[in-house]
């Protein structure tokens, strides 16, 4: 996740997980056991793979951009619903990934509105970068 969204959390780490802070702020830094500063998505790539751990991107938007290359899964939520916002998700290729599984959950007490869950996968692997 990017610095701006872990903050966002109260600085907190996620828990029960290694949470990996993509920042290009030299001078950030964090006591947690539970957080690894990193300052490239290749560096996060690394940190990921030496724990033998799969790498979740959690945004914000410039994070999302910036592994959108790499991705060989994407998972996405479709909320329906018409909320005003400033800050959107990267445009994917559907030539590039297959919707695999789509799973919808009807508005209910829990949840103020429905929504279906996504889950992409990458046609080619070569694709990559």
């Amino acid at each position: 996740m990017g610095r701006k969204t872990y903050e966002s959390f109260g600085s907190k780490a996620l828990p029960k997980r290694l949470n990996i802070i993509l920042t290009s702020n030299m001078d950030f830094k964090s006591n947690d056991p539970e957080v690894k500063i990193v300052h490239s998505p290749i560096e996060a790539v690394n940190t990921a793979k030496e724990q033998h751990l799969p790498l979740y991107v959690i945004g914000g938007a410039s994070v999302y951009e910036s592994f959108m290359n790499m991705a060989d899964r994407l998972l996405i939520t479709l909320v329906d619903a018409n909320i005003k916002g400033d800050t959107f998700a990267p445009n994917f290729s559907e030539k590039s990934f297959s919707l695999v599984s789509q799973c919808h959950h009807a508005q209910d007490k829990k949840h103020a509105y429905s929504f279906d869950f996504l889950t992409y996968e990458r046609k080619n692997k070569s694709d990559q970068v």
